[in-house]
């Protein structure tokens, strides 16, 4: 779409709550403690079936170790 990027809130509802929540929980610690993160998210079931995606990130940290960025992909 040509519209402005999705709100993290908005990329939350994609996925079922569960999968929103981890998702949440380790964006926060990504964020707060500079650990990336691998998970396995679901989004709600389509006439195809379930999708998973999978969610890989790392943190960029500052010469302090300060979490500055988050750099990650997903794919289904």
């Amino acid at each position: 779409s040509n519209g402005p990027p999705a709100t993290f809130e908005e990329v939350l509802q994609d996925y079922t709550p569960e999968s929103g929540e981890r998702l949440r929980e380790a964006v926060t610690e990504a964020a707060t403690k500079g650990t990336g993160y691998s998970l396995i998210l679901e989004r709600p079931e389509t006439k195809n079936g379930a999708r998973f995606i999978r969610a890989d990130a790392r943190v960029r940290v500052d010469k302090d170790g300060n979490p500055i960025a988050l750099f990650g992909t997903a794919w289904d």
